[in-house]
């Protein structure tokens, strides 16, 4: 929900570079500030452990929103509160086997209670077109975020809603490393 009368936005997103295997670093978007909230959805193929995620600059711990698998591979999702040099730092995603895909995305104007979201819910499923349960959010202006994995050597193809209809995709990375793996948001 909104911190003041400004409107909440998408700020920036960024993904790595290569095919990652075991892990990643990426910049995190320079226009970062202090109180954005920065989302990072990482997949996990070949591991059921949740990856470690930390960054130099300084500042709290990544905490981890959701995370799931399926038996073989792990999706999960991480949030993180900018600081005053969280702009242009070093992100780090370690402790990944045989593929991995990620990114983040940074959002300005939320919420200052922690943390900055309610509701985070995960599924795994084995069927190319997933359905999820409604989601109804409980606050004036807020905003939904999907983050989509694909564990068989596929993009993610897209996302949409009944209502509002197309979401705006953030990224979306592939990665031919290792078996593959793919992460949008």
């Amino acid at each position: 929900s909104s911190s003041s009368s400004l409107d909440l936005q998408h700020l920036a997103s960024a993904t790595p570079g290569g095919d990652p295997t075991t892990g990643f670093t990426l910049t995190i978007p320079a226009s970062t500030g202090i109180n954005d909230i920065m989302i990072v959805s990482v997949m996990n193929r070949g591991a059921t452990a949740d990856p470690t995620v930390s960054d130099d600059g300084g500042g709290s711990a990544w905490a981890l929103v959701k995370s799931t698998n399926n038996g073989t591979s792990n999706a999960s999702v991480w949030w993180k509160r900018g600081g005053l040099t969280s702009g242009g730092a070093t992100l780090t995603v370690a402790g990944c086997t045989d593929s991995c895909a990620g990114g983040i995305s940074v959002y300005r104007n939320a919420t200052t209670s922690s943390p900055p979201f309610e509701n985070a819910t995960a599924e795994t499923n084995v069927a190319g077109d997933e359905i999820h349960a409604g989601i109804t959010p409980t606050a004036r202006g807020t905003m939904v975020c999907l983050s989509t994995f694909q564990a068989d050597d596929l993009p993610v193809a897209s996302q949409s809603t009944t209502t509002p209809g197309a979401l705006t995709e953030r990224f979306d990375k592939l990665s031919l490393g290792g078996n593959d793996s793919a992460c949008a948001h």
